[in-house]
């Protein structure tokens, strides 16, 4: 690798500045503004060049190239960058960075030296700039950022090393950069391997590049609020995979460091994986209750077919009346619904796991509510995280002085992490903490058997979760811990209410493991207690999760149906008979802007829809004629006034028109609505056995109501 040591063709291009150098180390600084103005424009000049790779695009040796781009738990992006001159910054160098340099790159015009001075080889030039910089900094690619800002002004500093025409240093309002580590890319060009950019003291970005062969210059990782964010890897120049030609030390050792804490999280995984990631087949058959004070219970079956289904049994305010249901299916797919609805809500997979056929497994590492009803408690952390989303963290290990027989696994969470902790399962809870934040954890592991004995949770230096994995109990290959203890510190008017938990777990059937019970409590507080009960699991016991697929199929048919329906249809219906139909209401402009409907969906069949999937005509004694219609709608959360026009032709060829206004709405899944619309009498209307009738629908506007917290609020608007 090539270093600064290496005799550059940028020596020469300094010279003219050596002879104004005095014995002493200071410069003769010119005098004269057309002077200062003049050198200060060739010192840029010249720096511009040098620094091309980084500020402009790469050397055209680099036609084209890819990299995956990573931000915190957001999914990985595969950028392709096809034209590096014509691409966006962020794109090219994988950050989000325009600032000072690279305006003064693009246009060194708009840059007028008003001050130089120069101190040994380095020199200080002031500027002014003409328009104003404008750019923007943080970390991320484009649409999502952890950290961002805006920048501009009209004055600037900027430190060069006329040596290597290097810049040191640049300022620019409240905002300093510092470039450090440079590293030759041919005998004309350098990059910096490190930029650190700080906004006063409300951010600081760390920033570590690499340079690839033939001389392209890429972040390597961000490191933002002590923790890295951000960071690119799958490099690839052209369709082959890159060669690196210099990176950072520290990256060296960083990456040193995650390969050797990759290889114990392996080892740390692979010895525990059974009881932190349990499993569903194992499982099937077992149904079991979870029970708690104020007469909550839920059920949870695993069916021999490999679906998982959990129903809130009971509460307090609907004793033995069931509420909530959950299914994770076979197929990959997750079915949400209230007991008594008709319809339900189908969320699916990733394709990825759907192609591979992963079902229930794969929802095992996809939503950690899986991974809690097999264990039979709600508890989060970064243990249990890391067995399901290892990719999440970064880790390393550190010996534990004095004690051979222990190491310190060190997590890192790339992205947000949070601790879930006290009595609860799936729907109830009481004396539970949610949404804990934490930016590091240390585990303390047994060396021999690499079991978890204790975690501590921190968010920068402050602790804010400790975990006790206690009394070990040996299971099949492996170990599983008896009892669980943790406690969140937590202060409210200056008074201590750390919340504490003790749970106990039990070995069933096949070495099964399951909770026994949990308590919870806030310190100086009443508590809570939950109780997992096993049920026996007979035929019956699974008619909850054949109900529920019943309902998916019949909800699945009617939205596939209404996919292809019209806002406007002629049909015949018999006299009192339901009668298949698909008319889906057409949408007013003010009606698609408040249920945030987007062009840039991909079909349709995406959007909210409000739609009528059967119709029944019901003559009357007096000649009028009623049309009911039964309908649903996917517009959820929120409340949409619609309006149905139903056109009746009569013998006298007369027609008759009448419209009904109706309030329909949903919460977390499709909703099924009821529409009744009444025809006048007309000469012989009500006695036909059958009718020729035209049906629409028009979705109006959103009402003033939406869903919140669990119940329905209405607001005023104005008529």
């Amino acid at each position: 690798m090539k270093t600064l040591n290496v005799t550059l063709q940028i020596g020469l291009m300094a010279a003219l500045f050596a002879g104004s150098t005095s014995s002493s180390g200071a410069t003769d600084s010119p005098k004269t503004p057309e002077d200062i103005a003049r050198r200060g424009q060739e010192v840029l000049r010249q720096m511009i060049e040098v620094n091309r790779y980084w500020l402009v695009s790469p050397p055209d040796s680099v036609v084209a190239y890819s990299y995956v781009f990573r931000l915190n738990d957001r999914d990985p992006m595969t950028v392709r960058v096809t034209d590096p001159r014509r691409a966006s910054h962020a794109q090219r160098q994988g950050i989000t960075w325009y600032s000072i340099l690279q305006t003064i790159a693009r246009k060194p015009a708009q840059a007028i030296v008003r001050e130089m001075t120069e101190t040994g080889s380095l020199v200080a030039l002031s500027l002014r700039i003409e328009p104003g910089v404008r750019g923007h900094c943080g970390n991320g690619i484009e649409g999502t950022w952890t950290g961002y800002f805006n920048l501009g002004g009209d004055f600037a500093e900027v430190v060069i090393d006329l040596k290597t025409m290097t810049p040191l240093r640049s300022v620019l309002g409240k905002i300093t950069e510092t470039y450090d580590d440079f590293v030759v890319v041919d005998d004309r060009h350098l990059v910096p391997l490190k930029v650190t950019v700080e906004k006063e003291d409300s951010m600081r970005f760390d920033w570590k590049f690499r340079l690839y062969k033939p001389g392209l210059w890429l972040l390597d990782y961000s490191e933002y609020g002590g923790r890295k964010v951000a960071w690119a890897d799958g490099v690839r120049v052209g369709d082959k995979p890159a060669q690196m030609q210099a990176a950072a030390a520290v990256s060296v050792e960083r990456e040193a460091v995650e390969k050797a804490g990759s290889a114990r999280l392996a080892q740390f995984l692979a010895a525990n994986r059974h009881w932190l990631l349990p499993s569903t087949e194992a499982r099937r058959g077992l149904v079991y209750d979870y029970e708690q004070e104020g007469g909550y219970r839920e059920r949870v079956m695993f069916d021999g077919d490999g679906n998982l289904m959990v129903r809130l049994e009971s509460t307090k305010d609907k004793p033995g009346v069931p509420t909530g249901e959950r299914l994770w299916t076979v197929r990959g797919q997750k079915v949400d619904a209230d007991h008594d609805a008709p319809f339900v809500k189908t969320t699916e997979l990733p394709e990825a796991d759907r192609a591979n056929g992963a079902g229930l497994k794969g929802w095992l590492h996809q939503d950690r509510a899986v991974q809690h009803l097999a264990m039979g408690l709600a508890l989060e952390c970064a243990v249990t995280r890391l067995a399901r989303e290892s990719e999440a963290f970064g880790g390393e290990t550190l010996p534990v002085k004095n004690d051979p027989g222990r190491y310190l696994l060190v997590l890192h969470p790339r992205g947000s992490a949070r601790l879930f902790l006290g009595t609860m399962l799936m729907f109830t809870s009481w004396a539970y903490m949610h949404d804990v934040g934490y930016s590091r954890s240390e585990i303390l592991c047994d060396a021999a058997t690499h079991r978890p004995l204790e975690e501590r949770d921190f968010d920068g230096e402050k602790l804010v979760g400790h975990i006790w994995f206690e009394d070990w109990l040996p299971n099949g290959a492996g170990g599983v811990p008896r009892r669980v203890r943790a406690v969140v510190p937590y202060e409210k008017d200056n008074r201590d209410k750390a919340l504490e938990m003790n749970a106990r777990f039990q070995v069933v059937r096949s070495g099964l493991w399951l909770l026994d019970q949990v308590e919870s409590a806030f310190r100086g507080n009443g508590g809570s207690t939950g109780r997992v009960q096993l049920v026996t699991a007979e035929a019956s016991a699974f008619e909850p999760i054949r109900n529920l697929l019943e309902r998916q199929k019949t909800t699945e048919h009617i939205l596939s149906r209404l996919t292809s329906g019209k806002s406007e249809v002629a049909l015949s219906l018999d006299a009192n008979d339901w009668q298949d139909v698909a008319v889906v209401a057409q949408w007013t402009e003010a009606a698609k802007e408040s249920a945030s409907w987007s062009e840039d969906r991909k079909s349709d069949a995406l959007q909210p829809m409000i739609g009528v999937y059967r119709a029944r005509a019901m003559p009357q004694p007096d000649g009028s004629l009623q049309v009911a219609l039964e309908g649903i709608t996917t517009a959820s959360w929120k409340e949409f006034e619609s309006e149905w026009f139903v056109t009746a032709a009569a013998r006298n060829s007369e027609t008759s028109k009448t419209s009904a206004i109706t309030e329909i709405r949903a919460e977390n899944s499709p909703a099924g609505f009821s529409v009744t619309l009444s025809l006048p009498p007309a000469w012989g209307l009500g006695k036909e056995p059958a009718f020729n009738l035209k049906l629409e629908g028009l979705v109006r506007r959103m009402t003033g109501a939406y869903h919140g917290h669990g119940i329905w609020y209405r607001f005023a608007r104005e008529k």
